[in-house]
């Protein structure tokens, strides 16, 4: 998906580069776009503890970042998740 991007990249593509099989892949993701989803929250969360988590290095205050992170997350999902 890096290279070829989200549209332009297959299922199989993804399959055949990670070597994993269509069982493994399904028993963790429901779909590609449930894989898109799981990569981004992964680029985002990674963007906001090296961004916004050192402006609130106190524990009390420490909530904020992550509590936007996780509704960032559950947003991008929608509703079914």
């Amino acid at each position: 998906m890096h290279l070829k991007g989200y549209q332009a990249t297959t299922l199989d593509d993804v399959l055949r580069d990670s070597g994993v099989g269509k069982g493994n892949f399904y028993y963790h993701f429901k779909s590609k776009e449930d894989l898109g989803f799981a990569i981004l929250d992964q680029v985002v969360s990674a963007f906001l503890e090296r961004t916004l988590d050192p402006c609130f290095s106190e524990a009390s205050t420490l909530v904020g970042p992550t509590r936007w992170r996780n509704s960032w997350s559950r947003r991008s999902r929608g509703p079914s998740s």
